[in-house]
């Protein structure tokens, strides 16, 4: 933890696990990396999942050069247990004050179910309005290697996808516009805020103007 400051950049490169159950696929961690400020390595792991008779996991095909392969979530290789990689995520996220990524919902929902709870707002570079002039579509969503060469001048992912790299290009993206970040993350705050306050106002509403269940007051008004 020696290494955690107050703002870290984290990015994730996933695993795909199958669940025969349900007859689903999620994205999980395959590889997660973590910098500070200064774009200093404070975690960087493979994780691999113990073994389920219910799941069964797969990975991208090699071609893609997505960073994680076979031989990656090997124990004998370094990899570590799943639960451990995610006990050390959330240690590192609450210790920081702001979490960085790019993207970084992907990362969350990769996550088991609560380990983000308490980090209220992560910021986000793909959703920063002035980088999203460089997005393709009517979501306007940047891939980090159009804005590490269009912003940064900078060519990352040529040969293979790193999660370490794109966590730094991600803290790199933030300190160049942090003040901006900053401020659209306090804005974003306000309305996320003022949609619970409203959602809850209605709930109260309908709980009070809703007619009691053992009333007799349909008998006088029908």
């Amino acid at each position: 933890m020696d290494l955690v400051t107050p703002i870290i950049a984290i990015d994730a490169e996933f695993q795909i696990v199958h669940d025969r159950s349900e007859n689903t696929n999620r994205q999980r961690i395959g590889r997660f990396s973590a910098v500070n400020y200064d774009g200093e390595v404070i975690y960087d792991v493979f994780a691999y999942r113990a073994e389920d008779p219910n799941e069964f996991t797969f990975l991208p095909p090699p071609d893609k050069k997505l960073g994680v392969y076979k031989a990656d979530l090997e124990p004998a290789n370094g990899a570590r247990p799943f639960a451990e990689v995610e006990a050390n995520i959330k240690a590192i996220i609450e210790a920081a004050e702001k979490v960085v990524g790019h993207s970084i919902q992907n990362d969350i929902k990769a996550c088991s179910p609560g380990l983000w709870d308490n980090i209220l707002l992560p910021r986000d570079t793909q959703l920063y309005e002035p980088y999203r002039v460089y997005g393709r579509g009517e979501q306007r969503l940047p891939k980090l290697s159009v804005l590490a060469e269009q912003v940064l001048g900078l060519s990352i992912q040529g040969v293979e996808h790193s999660s370490v790299e794109d966590a730094r290009v991600t803290m790199l993206l933030y300190r160049k516009e942090e003040a901006g970040i900053e401020e659209a993350t306090k804005e974003a705050g306000y309305w996320a805020y003022m949609k619970i306050k409203r959602e809850a106002l209605a709930l109260l509403l309908r709980e009070l103007f809703r007619e009691p269940r053992d009333s007799n007051f349909g008998g006088i008004f029908g």
